[in-house]
């Protein structure tokens, strides 16, 4: 009955096709080409209806504007104060059973996408109407004006990869196999690169692997394991890093709880270099999570500054949204956001500490979304500031930026003037009695406009909808790298191309403070939006990561499809002294990807980080993930630049 069932549909579906296409062919052409673009159109606008879709936008984001911002409006903090932490827990590595079973995601049937305030129906009709718009030129970053130069070139995996030593002749790039599908999409990652070891942090699995691509005995744990969460909890988003200053990884990851109002963060920290040893655990509930907010889409900073007493290792700074609900996370509405700092002395040792909070950054009174600390990589940066990055994102340009958004700001975090321990070079005098730390900002405009990204091609998708390549909003996904006063980072946007693709903006930012640390000016020194429109195929690239060198050479791991090609990971680099606001090409690839690969789901981030085990000669690790047959997995390579014809 099932096979008679399928030949006549088959049988009608043949009928149908052969009628269609009579009646086009007796058309003119003219009425032909406007059949197509209605048809188009039709299918673009999907179900959702315009009005329904802003009265989601107006419940998911009850804070939007509609309207540019004034030219005036002034980035401030609405509070702050300071609080304290719990103890650690002690484990070790090597007692967390090695994981054997695929995650799941309780509740979560889109596969956990950062909390956007609409329903997955609403998510893809926002999605289609802002590609329709952005292929007529009404909204959407501009093509690029720079041609594909030199095609994208294959890196060759070396059958046998050598252990990286000093003096070692090596490749200029190369890569190994890292994690694969393991029931979540997409693959969130954490990346980590010390003397011996390459920590890799996906969705809820942690691996470890030799610096030559081993992978150690009784890896991959279980991050739910490893962390310790309670039944029905959903531990997610992983950052990660290691303190070349200290010696210690440390690995930041947020928890839902299924059917509650609620959720937290975890943290590790390693007790040594060896992240096969002992780690210290800490469950951490701060200000402005707790019942009815759920924190969702956590960021990660450090430095290894010495601030003075009880911290002077440096501070650790962490970013979250905060949306509330009196039900489940995945129905919450955004409502705010948070930043903590914390100093690492205490966290080192385990012990308690005390922190400092953050909560209600905002421009012109309306609230701001995933502020990113910068990553203070390098032992011999030392700035007096801590900055934080963000752009326009949720309550602007009508609703994730889907008309039109063109500011970032920057954010600076420096000591008391006043008090009893006055002390402007000193975030972290309030550890001493002094008063809380100040926040000085300057509003960004970008050279570009930015909107909304539409979903990616990939093969047999269409931009009707899923399962097209997601690429979520126009917050900064991955993580913010400062280097010898340069801030680098990028985010998605829709391109104004027909039909719309994505790119990622890319930046370079240079602040300027006074001798009290507070910010008085920053600068774009550049910014490109990435051979936007100029892919052959309709092709998208998304989910950029960049991660300057010592020299400030910059490599940019980046994801990339098309009509003919499944999402996998590229790289390309710019030498410090290449052109302003240009990559050398569009780089090269890891692999070829996989065939079959329809999920729809991808990014939400790719991750980079330096390794400064040679001190005259940086590596720049990175992660990043491809298609595969039965879903996804992830490489892990390395490059450099060592000699002058490595470009």
């Amino acid at each position: 009955m099932r096979n008679m069932r399928n030949n006549t549909i088959v049988l009608l579906a043949s009928w149908v096709v052969w009628c269609a296409i009579a009646l086009v062919m007796a058309m003119p052409a003219g009425a032909q080409e406007r059949e197509t673009v209605r048809d188009r159109d039709d299918k673009l606008k999907g179900t959702v209806s315009e009005s329904q879709l802003d009265a989601a936008l107006q419940r998911g984001l009850p804070g939007r504007v509609m309207t540019p911002m004034p030219a005036n409006a002034k980035a401030t903090v609405e509070k702050s104060g300071g609080l304290r932490g719990a103890p650690a827990r002690s484990v070790e590595m090597a007692d967390i059973p090695q994981k054997t079973t695929t995650s799941s995601i309780p509740g979560l049937a889109d596969g956990g996408r950062p909390l956007s305030g609409l329903t997955e129906d609403e998510y893809q009709a926002l999605k289609r109407l802002v590609a329709m718009r952005a292929a007529r030129g009404e909204v959407g970053t501009k093509p690029s004006t720079l041609a594909l130069r030199g095609g994208v070139k294959a890196i060759v995996r070396p059958v046998q990869m050598t252990q990286i030593t000093p003096n070692a002749a090596t490749a200029h790039a190369s890569f190994f196999y890292g994690q694969k599908e393991n029931g979540l999409d997409p693959p969130d990652m954490g990346l980590a690169t010390s003397e011996n070891f390459v920590v890799q942090v996906v969705n809820a699995s942690i691996a470890v692997y030799a610096k030559n691509g081993v992978l150690q005995a009784g890896f991959p744990k279980d991050a739910d394991t490893f962390f310790g969460v309670a039944a029905g909890t959903f531990i997610f988003d992983p950052r990660a890093f290691y303190d070349w200053a200290n010696h210690r990884f440390f690995v930041l990851m947020d928890t839902f709880t299924s059917g509650t109002a609620g959720g937290s963060l975890y943290f590790a920290i390693s007790k040594t270099q060896d992240p096969r040893g002992g780690w210290w655990i800490y469950h951490f509930t701060p200000a402005g999570l707790g019942a009815g907010i759920c924190g969702d889409f956590p960021t990660l900073g450090h430095d290894t500054t010495n601030w003075g007493t009880y911290a002077t290792k440096g501070g650790i700074y962490i970013g979250v949204n905060l949306w509330t609900t009196s039900s489940d996370c995945g129905g919450a509405s955004f409502s705010n956001n948070a930043v903590y700092l914390l100093p690492k002395d205490a966290l080192y040792d385990g012990g308690g500490y005390g922190y400092w909070y953050f909560t209600g950054f905002n421009l012109g009174g309306v609230n701001m979304d995933t502020l990113q600390p910068v990553n203070v990589t390098d032992r011999a940066d030392k700035p007096s500031t801590i900055f934080l990055m963000n752009t326009q994102n949720y309550n602007f340009g009508g609703g994730h930026c889907s008309s039109a958004c063109n500011e970032m700001v920057l954010w600076g975090i420096s000591g008391p003037t006043a008090g009893t321990v006055p002390d402007p070079h000193n975030p972290f005098a309030f550890l001493q009695g002094g008063n809380g730390p100040i926040v000085t900002s300057k509003v960004l405009t970008t050279l570009q406009n930015f909107t909304f990204p539409v979903n990616a091609a990939e093969p047999g998708c269409t931009t009707s909808g899923s399962p097209c390549v997601d690429t979520d909003y126009v917050f900064i996904s991955g993580a913010v790298k400062y280097h010898a006063g340069e801030i680098f980072g990028s985010f998605n946007t829709a391109v104004a191309s027909s039909p719309a693709t994505t790119g990622p903006i890319w930046f370079d930012v240079h602040p300027s403070t006074d001798n009290n640390g507070q910010v008085t000016n920053a600068v774009i020194r550049q910014e490109d939006c990435f051979l936007c429109g100029g892919w052959a195929n309709s092709g998208s690239a998304y989910y950029a990561n960049l991660q300057p060198d010592q020299e400030n050479n910059v490599v940019m791991i980046y994801n990339y499809s098309d009509n003919l090609t499944y999402p996998r990971s590229q790289l390309t680099s710019r030498r410090v002294t290449y052109g302003d606001s240009l990559m050398d090409g569009a780089g090269s690839y890891f692999n070829t990807g996989g065939t079959g690969f329809m999920s729809g789901r991808w990014g939400d981030y790719t991750a980079t980080a330096p390794d400064f085990t040679i001190a005259n000669r940086g590596l720049i690790w990175m992660s990043g993930e491809y298609a595969t047959p039965s879903g996804w997995a992830t490489i892990i390579g390395w490059t450099q630049y060592l000699n002058s014809d490595d470009q």
